[in-house]
């Protein structure tokens, strides 16, 4: 008889757990199809100076800013990109070092970056990699669904909208 209750209540946690995940997986897709389309990231890139360390290494700083109405979400890596400015037209993707993390950028809100400037290159641009960032809530959610949509072996899609914040051309 003992037994018999426990069995009934492991399966009973067991249910009551799955019904749990089917809730959350369920409100997490109705959350993402209820919320209406982020606008593209709009993130500009200003030359600001060039400028050279105790080591006599060249550096160029610029400017990141967030134009546009939402927060964006600035990875922490850069590219140096042909004079086109063109994400295909990418030299070199570097990471920015360890004075710089992934960083949130509110509308409105500037940073300055260093970067070293490339060497051989006489034309070239800068290019930063950003997405529209929603909050922490909604990032948990994003990670949430994309977890849950790869458990159930459907294809998965990254659901953020990438944006690229290019720089003028920088000349030698």
């Amino acid at each position: 008889m003992v037994n018999s209750l426990k069995t009934a209540f492991s399966t009973l946690k067991h249910k009551i757990f799955g019904v749990c995940i089917g809730m959350v997986l369920a409100w997490l897709l109705l959350y993402s199809l209820a919320s209406s389309p982020p606008a593209s990231p709009v993130l500009s890139v200003s030359f600001l100076a060039s400028t050279n360390d105790a080591a006599g290494v060249q550096y160029t700083a610029l400017m990141l800013s967030n134009s546009g109405p939402q927060s964006l979400f600035r990875i922490c890596s850069y590219r140096i990109i042909g004079p086109s400015g063109k994400r295909g037209d990418t030299i070199k993707n570097a990471p920015l070092g360890v004075n710089y993390k992934d960083h949130v950028l509110r509308p409105g809100e500037s940073e300055t970056i260093t970067i070293p400037t490339p060497i051989g290159e006489k034309v070239w641009r800068a290019g930063f990699d950003c997405w529209t960032y929603g909050g922490k809530i909604q990032s948990i959610a994003e990670d949430l669904l994309m977890t849950g949509r790869r458990t159930l072996g459907l294809k998965v899609r990254d659901p953020h909208l990438w944006g690229l914040g290019v720089s003028e051309v920088i000349t030698e």
